[in-house]
Parts: structure tokens; sequence; C-alpha cells
């Protein structure tokens, strides 16, 4: 046998044997299915036949089971929040019965997410912060909009625009919300002068909690974390550097893509400015030093100056604001 030849052998010999080896490989996932054996979770992460890489976020990242299929299997809804159970997506039966959000990745740049949510408040703020990104790309998107793009990819919007989106989807589960605002009395800079975060009424707890849905975390006190506090707790704590920050989310911080724009301020350089919790603390303390809940405020030494800074906002004083609003 000349060289060419056994060359041109040994390469159609290659090519033949790894056919066969993927058809093997394709044909054991099958024969465990058919058997009603689901496949470990290594490889239900990653189904040639399907093409898509699945996990769960809540308070960490993992896998997506498949399950055996069952007879009470539903198909997934075409919506973003979604009740638990067991349903049906591209042929495959999945276990999405824990609260959270779950993400179908696929390999041709599609996705899907879906939010899983029956009762668990925590769940679903942390789902909501897994779905977002701060940046400025879909401030102008309404609520119905955001709904619709986060079924399939992230949000990025500022602290302002995650609290009004939010509250539109806390409203539809039932729960009360306000505006938590927080404005600096020092001399202002044009980024690091306000910002905003929500107040939901936990009924489980009977009392207000505090979510800062840009930054993904909830607040207790670092002499006691059994309870997550209020903006006005969370304002005492914060100034008398008691203060512990619990996550919501390990997403990505801020989105690069509108830096690419020269009219955009470039919100990546000033978020990896807060790699402590003590940068992070003094942060929380320049843009909350004015107390608003509602765009009404109590604590400012100038009450003109708020009011330069937002015409809507209205001064009560320190008695009337705490009947008010606990």
């Amino acid at each position: 046998m000349s060289p060419k030849r056994l060359y041109l052998f040994v390469a159609i010999s290659s090519i033949a044997i790894n056919m066969l080896l993927v058809y093997a490989y394709r044909k054991d996932i099958r024969s465990r299915l058919i058997k009603n054996k689901p496949p470990p979770y290594g490889i239900a992460n990653n189904v040639i036949d399907h093409n898509y890489s699945t996990y769960f976020c809540y308070d960490s990242t993992g896998n997506i089971p498949f399950v055996t299929r069952r007879g009470t299997a539903r198909p997934l809804p075409e919506q973003l929040i979604i009740a638990p159970g067991i349903y049906n997506i591209d042929d495959k039966t999945v276990d999405m019965e824990r609260e959270g959000l779950y993400r179908f990745v696929y390999t041709d740049l599609r996705a899907k997410q879906f939010i899983v949510y029956k009762h668990q408040l925590n769940s679903l703020l942390s789902a909501i912060c897994w779905i977002h990104t701060h940046g400025e790309n879909d401030n102008k998107l309404t609520n119905e909009q955001r709904t619709k793009k986060a079924m399939s990819g992230k949000l990025y919007l500022t602290c302002s625009r995650i609290v009004d989106y939010t509250r539109h989807l806390l409203a539809q589960a039932g729960y009360q919300t306000r505006i938590a605002e927080g404005v600096t009395q020092q001399a202002h800079n044009g980024h690091d002068d306000s910002h905003s975060m929500i107040e939901v009424y936990d009924v489980a707890s009977k009392k207000w909690i505090l979510a800062d849905m840009d930054n993904n975390r909830l607040f207790v006190k670092k002499s006691d974390s059994s309870t997550v506090l209020s903006y006005a707790e969370m304002h005492d704590a914060l100034y008398d550097n008691d203060i512990r920050f619990i996550p919501l989310s390990a997403d990505i911080r801020v989105s690069t893509q509108s830096a690419a724009h020269m009219d955009s301020y470039p919100y990546e350089m000033m978020y990896e400015r807060f790699n402590s919790h003590q940068k992070m603390t003094d942060w929380y303390k320049r843009v909350c030093e004015i107390m608003l809940i509602n765009s009404h405020f109590y604590s400012a030494k100038d009450s003109t100056l708020v009011r330069r800074y937002r015409t809507a906002y209205q001064y009560m004083d320190s008695i009337s604001f705490m009947q008010a609003y606990y």
C-alpha cells in the first residue's frame, strides 16, 4: 500500500471511529431516558441532542435536575413568573418546584428564564436581582416590554428604574411596596448624589424590609442578624457602624454595553471602586444622608437644598414622618 493510500485509510478509519463513539454516547443518553433513569447532572448540563445548558439561581447556581417523565408534567407557560411544578421543555421533564430563577441557555444564542414563585419573598427578590444588571439600555422600556425582554435575557436598568420594575412585579404578587430614596447633603458630583431602593411589607415578619435591588442586597445588624431591617432601621445601623449586607444574588454587577456610547456614564469604572464592605458602607453613608420615603424626608440640614435637587420632595418633621411610615 502506498503512503498516500495508507494516510487516506487512517483518516477515514479515524472519522468512522469518532462517529461510532458519538452514536454510542447519544444512544446511552436515550436509553437512560427510555428506561426512566434520568442521567446524572453532568450529562443533563450538556445534552448533545438539545444543545443547551441549564442552571438554577437562588442563593447559589447549579443544574436544573431532569426527572422521570410524569403524567402531571405541564408545558412551560409563556410568562415570566410561574408557579412551582414539574414542567416539560424540549421533550424533557424538569423539576422546577423550588422557588427562584431558572435559566435555559442554548448554544444557538437563545435563552429562556422563568421566576418560580409561590410565597417566599426573599426568593422573588433574589430572582429579580438575578435578571437585572446595572445599566441604562432598558430605562426607556415600559414594564410590559421589560417583562418580555426578561423572559429571554438580562435587563439593564439604573437604580430608580429597577425599583419601578420591582414594584410592578411585586404588585402582581400582592405585595405592598414604597420607594426608599437617599440624597447626600455633601457637595453634589453628578453620580454619587442619590440612590433609589425599595421597601416591601413582609407579612411573615409583619414589618417593612429594605431591599437594594440595584446592588443585590438586604440589610441586617452586625450585632443581631436575625431581623431584616427597614429603611429607618438600616439608616440608624449604618451611622452606628452596625450594618451588615445580605446578598440576594451574585450576578454581573454592571453592564459595559452602555459604556460603548460616548454620551453614557462609564458605570463599570464607578462600580470597581466598591470592592470592600467598608467602601460600600462609606458610599451608603454618603447617598443615604437624607432619608426619603415616597418623596417625603425629615433629616436635612437645609430642606431647600433637597427641594432644589428634586422639586417633588416634601419636608416632614421627624415625628410626623415616623408616624406616617412606621
